[in-house]
């Protein structure tokens, strides 16, 4: 998987890693960034209240980085 790679130096065996995304997914919490029907980017958010959320693991693919997506999806 790129993001843990390009993010922490390690790699993981993706079958491990289906049950989290999945997870994420179901729980509304894991979004991504298009532009032009291309995904750029992703962003999870951890917790969610009323006026604040907390979020990590923000990453754009190395040759989508220098244009603001992450930034973006933070402000979002």
């Amino acid at each position: 998987m790129v993001f843990v790679f390009d993010c922490f130096g390690t790699n993981v065996v993706e079958d491990k890693q289906i049950p989290v995304v999945k997870s994420m997914i179901k729980f509304g919490n894991l979004y991504l960034w298009e532009v032009d029907s291309n995904v750029c980017g992703m962003v999870n958010i951890v917790h969610k209240s009323e006026r604040h959320a907390r979020i990590n693991n923000v990453y754009t693919p190395p040759e989508q980085r220098k244009r603001g997506y992450a930034s973006a999806m933070v402000a979002e």
